[in-house]
This record gives structure tokens, C-alpha cells and sequence, in this order.
């Protein structure tokens, strides 16, 4: 993808349809949501919405995805379709008419089995080299991450499911923590996996690691693994990796960080985790039309042979679907372009929220309190990523900035065309007091800055905080 590829207008879609680029592209891991009201429609399941929404996670579909909500585990939809196409009798069942399915039997557009089974093992490679020199460190004492190094999966969530499952059996039975605001799923995941015990640090303070410090100086508890985020999904706050380190050294457990929100153009982790949780669905990709995740073990690790020989024993082969990991291959190509772009419309766009009179808060990695902690691993050409979220001083005037806000929006983030969604309504919508105690609002709205032209997205946010301005004005 060149400079006339990027995405170039900016517009709200209607209701349901595919929030993708190139425009109408199959495969949509995100729907159009363009009002407050279909927001917390969907939320609510209720059935006109449900209807209309045809492309989402999973983790945004009825009770019976569950299981698949939280691990991942269930085929993508290139999976599926080529299932449809391909399988003599295959039926659905649902409670929406318009998703019941028959088998396809015509003659499918696919190409010959063989021929891109036969590409499987080289595109696996490339994708695995690609990650491995994205994500080794640019500190020259520390080993180079190996391509056998990087495990692929076929969502984000899956590679934390597994990781989740597998440590649980590196040293049994021991408790877990959550370190920081961890995307709700991923609490989810852990509380499934077979650990004595979750331990929930949501603040993610220096306070907070004393109360940790103290635990295990006590010997309350025997930690096994700690996992966190850097920068974490939401309030974009970054963990003092360097002291978690440092415990994880003097009381033996491993640390695990998902680097999402960061990504590996922006920060080096190596030299303080064990392993990086990545979804490679966000920047990676960039046009949401693939789900994808990578978990990378890092050889400098001392728990490394332990780690390799359980995931070994539990991933013998690649769980992504093979024309899955072909677009994941052509997507990522301009990876390190892209999101050096996106970092710099960023801090363009971020600066006409930052002193807004109607904003309360604005949450990046380049400013806040731990601000520190993210530029210790930041990469020498690395920046700040391309999500941030504001927190309006008037929860309706959140509803009126969205309302009014003429892009993309949906679910997901890192995508290559600029994306908006009220994060607390959609993801936790009903755990919005809970979330409050913790310092996420339930009016915080998460912006995901993309390749447009920074004038232009300028352009959309101004318009819709003038609409804000309008209604706190008025009588």
C-alpha cells in the first residue's frame, strides 16, 4: 500500500454497515455504529440491532459465544465461508432468521486445495520473520527473538487463552495477577484458566505494587504469572515494567504483557517481559478484514525452556486458518510506514482536545502520569501509537460529540481509517458502576486516529466540538 492508498474521506456509515478499507471489502471485523443510541442498543442485545449488525467480535454477539468471546477458539469467517462452500451438508441454527444458513454447493471461486496449502508453511514463515524483526529488542546484549520464537494465532484473544492455559501449568498451583485496567476478556480468560487464584490490581499504582511487594515478602501467596498491558486499552496508561521486573526476578514468577495499544514499531519490551501478547488484528493488519494474534517468547527469558516446553505440548500446530495468515502477510507489509503515520496524526489530532474547555481528561502514552514509564520503552524511532480516549466534563455532551462525529465508528482500534466508540457503553456496558470506582468513566470515548489526512480528521473533530459547544451554550 502506497500514499494513494490510505483511506481519504471521512464519514459516518449507516447503521450496520462494515467499518473496512478498502470500502466494502468481505470479511468486516467491525460494524458501523453511528449514534449513542445504537451503541447502547447493541449492548442491550435487543433484536432490530442484533439484526442489522452482521460484522463484530465475538465478544459482542449473543450468550451462547461465550466460550468463543472468551478464548477465541471458534473458526474466523474466511474459515467459515470456505467451510459453507466446500462441505457437502452444513446447516445453522439461530434465533435470527436471516442467519440461518444451508451449504453452498456451487463451484467455489477458491483456489485448489493443494496449491495454497502448499503456500501455508511459506507465508507462516514470513509472518513469523516479519514479527520477529519488528519485536526484537534495540538493545544488542539481549539475544534476537527467532522465528520459532513467535506462535500465531487465530485471534488476539486466543493467544491470550493460551498462554493463560498453558501457564497455569508451569508452576501449579499458584495465583495469577492482573495488573492495571486489562481489557475485560482477558479477566475473563484468566478466571476460566485452571489458576489457584486471580489477584486484581485494577489501579495499576505504584501503591498497589507495595500491596503486591508485601504479599509475596510475606509469603500470602505463591504469584505464578502476572499479566498486564502496555499501554492498557482504554485509560492508554503504561505499568512500571522495570519494577515489576525486578520483582519478578526476586520472587520467581513470569510477567506476560499485551502490547496492542503500543505495538512492536513504537516500544521494546524484551529486556522486562517474558512473554508479548499481541492482536494482530489492530495495526498489524490496519484494515480490519482479518483477526489475527501473535504470542512471542522471549529467549532472554529465565523461565524460557519451562514456557517453551509447555507450549510445545499444548500448540504442536498452526491453529490459523491458511488464507487467514495470507492477508495477515499482505497487510502487515507497510507496517512500520503506517503506523509511523498514524503516531504523528495523533499528537495533531489529540492537541485540540487537550485544554478543551468541555474535556475533562485525555488519555495517551505521551502525556499523564505514567508518561515516564512508556518512554522507557519507547524505540529509538518509536512513537506514542494512535489511540487516545477523552473524557468529557458532561456525560451529554459525550453523547453529542459522538452523535456528531462524522467518521467511522465501531468496535476495534488501529485501524488504517479513523475509528470512534463510547468504550464503557459497548464493552462493559453493564458493568458501568464498577468501571466509575476505577477511573473509567461510562461517557469516555475511544479514538483511534488513522492515515487521512491530518487537516481533514482535524476538520471532523472540530466540527463536532463545535457541536458540543453549541449545547452547553444553549439555554
Amino acid at each position: 500500500m502506497d500514499h494513494s492508498d490510505y483511506p481519504k474521506s471521512l464519514t459516518a456509515l449507516p447503521l450496520g454497515k462494515a467499518n473496512v478499507f478498502p470500502e466494502d471489502a468481505p470479511h468486516a471485523v467491525s460494524s458501523s455504529l453511528p449514534t449513542w443510541e445504537s451503541v447502547v442498543a447493541l449492548a442491550e442485545k435487543e433484536e432490530v440491532y442484533l439484526e442489522t449488525v452482521e460484522y463484530s467480535y465475538p465478544s459482542l454477539m449473543k450468550h451462547a459465544m461465550g466460550f468463543w468471546m472468551d478464548t477465541g477458539a471458534g473458526i474466523t469467517t474466511r474459515h467459515a465461508q470456505y467451510c459453507l462452500q466446500k462441505f457437502d451438508c452444513l446447516s445453522s441454527e439461530s434465533s435470527v432468521e436471516k442467519f440461518r444458513t444451508t451449504a453452498e454447493v456451487e463451484v467455489s471461486n477458491y483456489p485448489v486445495t493443494e496449491k495454497w496449502l502448499e503456500e501455508t508453511p511459506k507465508t507462516l514463515r514470513i509472518l513469523q520473520s516479519r514479527i520477529t524483526q519488528l519485536a526484537t529488542s534495540e538493545r544488542n546484549h539481549l539475544k534476537p527473538v527467532k522465528p520459532e520464537d513467535v506462535l500465531l494465532f487465530p485471534t488476539g484473544m486466543n493467544a491470550i487463552f493460551i498462554a493463560s492455559e498453558a501457564l497455569a501449568d508451569v508452576y501449579p498451583p499458584r495465583a495469577v495477577v492482573a495488573y492495571g485496567w486489562i481489557y475485560p476478556e482477558t479477566i475473563n480468560v484468566l478466571r476460566r484458566s485452571p489458576w489457584k487464584k486471580l489477584i486484581s490490581f485494577k489501579w495499576g499504582s505504584e501503591a498497589e505494587l507495595d500491596e503486591l511487594e508485601e504479599i509475596l515478602e510475606a509469603r500470602q501467596e505463591q504469584i505464578s504469572t502476572i499479566f498486564c498491558e502496555l499501554p492498557s486499552n482504554i485509560k492508554l496508561a503504561s505499568p512500571n515494567l522495570e519494577r515489576i521486573r525486578y520483582m519478578a526476578d526476586k520472587y520467581n514468577f513470569i510477567v506476560v504483557c499485551d502490547e496492542t495499544a503500543g505495538n512492536f514499531v513504537n516500544i521494546d519490551l524484551l529486556p522486562y517481559v517474558d512473554i508479548i501478547l499481541t492482536s494482530l488484528t489492530k495495526m498489524f493488519s490496519g484494515t480490519s478484514n482479518v483477526t489475527g494474534g501473535s504470542m512471542i517468547l522471549n529467549p532472554n527469558s529465565c523461565h524460557y525452556e519451562s514456557i517453551r516446553y509447555n507450549f510445545k505440548a499444548q500448540y504442536k500446530n498452526v491453529c490459523c486458518f491458511p488464507m487467514d495468515m495470507a492477508v495477515l502477510e499482505r497487510n502487515s507489509v507497510n507496517m512500520v510506514e503506517r503506523v509511523q503515520k498514524a503516531n504523528a496524526n495523533a499528537l495533531i489530532v489529540i492537541d485540540l482536545f487537550d485544554g478543551h474547555p468541555s474535556v475533562a481528561q485525555v488519555n495517551h502514552p505521551s502525556r499523564g502520569p505514567t508518561f515516564e514509564c512508556y518512554e522507557r520503552h519507547r524505540r529509538k524511532n518509536g512513537g506514542y501509537g494512535n489511540v487516545f480516549s477523552v473524557v468529557f466534563r458532561n456525560p451529554e455532551s459525550a453523547k453529542v460529540f459522538y452523535d456528531n462525529l462524522d467518521v467511522f465508528k465501531g468496535s476495534s482500534f488501529g485501524t488504517d481509517f479513523t475509528l470512534a466508540i463510547p468504550f464503557v457503553q459497548l464493552a462493559v456496558y453493564w458493568m458501568q458502576e464498577k468501571c466509575e470506582k476505577y477511573g473509567v468513566p461510562r461517557h469516555i470515548i475511544r479514538i483511534s486516529v488513522g492515515l487521512e489526512d491530518p487537516d481533514d480528521i482535524c476538520c471532523k473533530m472540530k466540527e463536532a466540538l463545535r457541536e458540543v459547544e453549541i449545547f452547553e451554550t444553549s439555554p
